[in-house]
């Protein structure tokens, strides 16, 4: 509304007093100052409440790092204890200067421990001994100390074992703690004992240190030593045999002060022992003025809730630690000067505003419509591009400028393993190498580099085979994509072709035995029924044989036909069982009944105990699971040889396994994997001759798993191969349930 609307609606108004358009242009302006300083306001608190957040954010980036470098110094730390053990046990025995010289330079890489040392376990009886021996060292006045009730180091009370702090290194700084008992400190015998029962490294809890600063607090690790060449089974054995213990002795602030090198100072850590979920023990305050006092554990919590909290959590050897960060001194990781100086700015505005206001608002109305909708639509349509790039079926890489990825999609995910994360940012051909392409394509890397340098697109789809994180065939396709920038972005889309890649494979794999194993029969077929109708006149014996050769080979054309059909039933799941209680040892022996037939080189033996309970099975699939591994016996030992057929009974898993074993010429390691799918054979000299469609095993397999069974093998070339199979045993007892007569099979099957 400008001037000449108000100077229209004041015309229109006969009889109105002339303050009244200003009055209303007053309420007007009253209105916007009201409504601009609200929205200042609302602006102002949104605005701190996003400053808080992403100061929040900021803060938790750089607290989340504390735990691990606290875990990385507290893990090197207990693998250098665990070497000074190793030493003890690579040792005889153990001098002072070697101690010195092993551990030296240890000390001076690692500033987080702030000493190893050795204390050996003395028995009572042999305290004189062991201090003579230590003042003969030249350690004038050693004794085994302990602490009295004043605080002051005091001669040790008499005790069944001792065991005080003979070697410490670095020995600058650390000498008060010679001969000192750890045993006679509750907390400390506790951990040791600990460490003694199980044979592992067992942490203290927060103790005052004897040396460095005054009510420095720290934490001692000690790992176990026992005797040379006794049994250490049992807790027992372990405590008669315990030599000493190997220590190492952290102070908490060192231990800080080396795993936050440089620490921003706004950030603060206190570490807890949480060990007891009773009461929370403060170890260490890693900033100023915070007395170092046991805390209750609901004051913890408490104070978790406060402000700006992480929390993490770090294992020590038999202690639990809680590390918990916050801004130090009151600060939050960020400023809040913006918000108010927005707030200001709002102010300041909305007064210079309300001057045009009367002018402008149906203009700013207008605008901010438009606005709206632009930023709704826009909105709609970016939500609508992330739908269909989340829910696509194909992967989608798109790659900026500089070849550099910048959209990857959660399909791209699934099909290689590599998240966003991961690959957002880097070259495409550096994550193309990481799918680990297989080297039946090896050009398509530099292929696909070559196209993206000349910004031009393949005339044919790429194929690549990928090993990771499974084989899988992918066809990808290149396409450019235009912006307002004239920039143009690659988009490359991957699709899953695997399953038709399979297909054509056992397509090819299906037409190439079928044109072979086919072929042989029908010619031998075709071959002697023309040579009867040509040759009426032939001899009776010779009319023998040729039929014989046409019924045999009509047979095995027969046995070719009903093994891909089998085939295709198992594939399609349409094969179905009969399952009642067999006895194993009729099934095979009709198996040998066919088998035997086929060879004459070969002997065939049995061992089936008496004591093999009835198998659940179908006795026609069972029989053809045996045909096929006797005759893969018989095919695969071209010499002849022994088969035997053993079983055993399997009562825990209420299964019986069935093995059949020949003395053939084994198989490689590396058919293994393939044996059990369709169409593989293995290829040998020693194999020229074995005819087959490489289907049985397939088959033993697929017949298997309806009979709820399984099949394995165990070979070794030259020296024979073993299959093995099981079959669920029969639980026919007065208990077994019937139905109409008919024994059920068991729950589960």
């Amino acid at each position: 509304m400008n001037s000449a609307d108000v100077s229209s609606i004041e015309d229109s108004a006969p009889g109105a007093p002339s303050s009244w358009v200003s009055r209303w242009r007053h309420v007007l302006v009253g209105t916007i100052l009201l409504l601009g300083a609200g929205a200042s306001v609302i602006t102002f608190l949104v605005a701190m409440q996003l400053a808080r957040t992403r100061a929040e954010e900021v803060f938790i980036q750089q607290a989340e790092g504390t735990a691990t470098p606290i875990r990385q110094l507290l893990e090197r730390g207990l693998e250098v204890v665990r070497s000074v053990r190793n030493f003890y046990d690579a040792s005889v025995e153990v001098e002072r200067h070697e101690f010195t010289e092993f551990t030296k330079r240890i000390t001076a890489e690692h500033r987080e421990i702030q000493s190893l040392g050795w204390a050996p376990r003395v028995p009572y009886a042999k305290r004189g001994t062991f201090e003579d021996l230590a003042r003969d060292e030249g350690f004038r006045g050693f004794q085994v100390t302990e602490l009295s009730d004043d605080g002051r180091i005091a001669p040790a009370r008499e005790q069944e074992d001792y065991y005080p702090v003979l070697f410490v290194e670095p020995r600058q700084g650390n000498e008060i703690v010679l001969g000192y008992d750890l045993g006679s400190d509750a907390a400390l015998l506790g951990a040791l004992e600990q460490a003694r029962d199980t044979g592992e490294a067992f942490a203290t809890g927060p103790v005052q240190l004897l040396q460095g600063p005054a009510q420095q607090l720290g934490f001692l690790v000690a790992v176990p030593v026992y005797e040379k060449g006794r049994s250490l089974s049992t807790v027992e054995e372990r405590r008669e045999g315990l030599q000493g213990f190997a220590l190492g002795v952290f102070g908490a602030h060192a231990l800080t002060v080396a795993s936050f090198p440089g620490q921003t100072p706004s950030v603060a850590y206190d570490i807890y022992d949480t060990t007891d979920p009773e009461v929370a023990l403060l170890v260490h305050r890693f900033h100023p003025n915070a007395p170092a006092t046991p805390l209750e554990a609901g004051q913890l919590n408490d104070a978790l809730r406060s402000g700006f909290q992480w929390t993490g959590t770090v294992s020590l050897p038999g202690r639990q630690w809680s590390l918990v960060a916050y801004p130090a001194d009151g600060a939050i990781g960020g400023s809040l000067v913006g918000p108010w100086w927005l707030l200001g700015m709002g102010l300041v505005l909305t007064l210079a505003g309300s001057a045009f206001a009367y002018n402008l608002i149906s203009q700013t109305e207008r605008v901010g419509r438009l606005v709206t909708q632009r930023t709704h639509d826009l909105r709609e349509t970016e939500s609508r591009a992330r739908t269909i790039v989340a829910y696509m079926d194909e992967g989608l890489v798109v790659a900026g400028p500089e070849d550099q990825i910048i959209q990857w999609n959660q399909v791209m995910e699934d099909l290689t393993g590599i998240t966003s994360l991961e690959a957002m940012g880097r070259q495409i051909d550096d994550v193309m190498r990481l799918m680990q392409p297989d080297l039946g394509n090896p050009d398509i890397i530099e292929d696909l580099s070559s196209a993206l340098v000349e910004k031009r697109k393949p005339e044919q789809p790429f194929l690549l085979m990928m090993e990771r994180p499974q084989r899988l065939d992918l066809r990808v396709r290149m396409f450019y994509i235009a912006t307002d920038s004239s920039e143009q972005l690659c988009g490359l889309l991957f699709q899953d072709v695997t399953p038709e890649r399979d297909l054509e494979r056992r397509r090819d794999a299906f037409v190439s035995v079928a044109s072979h194993e086919l072929r042989t029969p029908l010619t031998s077929l075709v071959g002697f029924s023309q040579f009867l109708l040509q040759r009426p006149n032939q001899t009776e014996e010779t009319r023998r044989q040729s039929l014989e050769i046409i019924h045999q080979e009509s047979l095995r054309l027969t046995s070719i036909v009903d093994d891909m059909l089998n085939v295709s039933r198992i594939q399609s799941g349409k094969l179905t069982v009969n399952l009642e209680p067999l006895g194993l040892a009729e099934a095979v022996e009709e198996g040998l009944i066919r088998v035997r037939p086929t060879t004459d080189q070969h002997e065939f033996a049995v061992a089936i105990p008496d004591d093999v309970p009835l198998v659940w099975g179908d006795r026609d699939k069972l029989v053809q699971v045996l045909i096929n591994l006797l005759s893969n016996a018989v095919k695969y030992s071209p010499k002849g040889g022994r088969v035997t057929v053993s079983a055993g009974h399997e009562p825990v898993r209420s299964r019986v396994v069935v093995s059949v074993e020949d003395q053939g010429i084994g198989i490689a390691p590396q058919d293994k994997e393939k044996l059990f799918t369709t169409f593989h054979r293995i290829h040998s000299p020693d194999t020229e001759g074995v005819r087959g469609t490489g289907l049985g095993l397939y088959i033993v397999k697929g017949l298997l798993e309806l009979l709820k069974g399984e099949v394995w093998v165990e070979s070794e070339l030259g020296r024979g191969s073993t299959f093995f199979f099981t079959l669920p045993t029969s639980q026919i007892s007065d208990s077994s349930q019937r139905v109409g007569g008919a024994v059920q099979p068991p729950r589960g099957l």
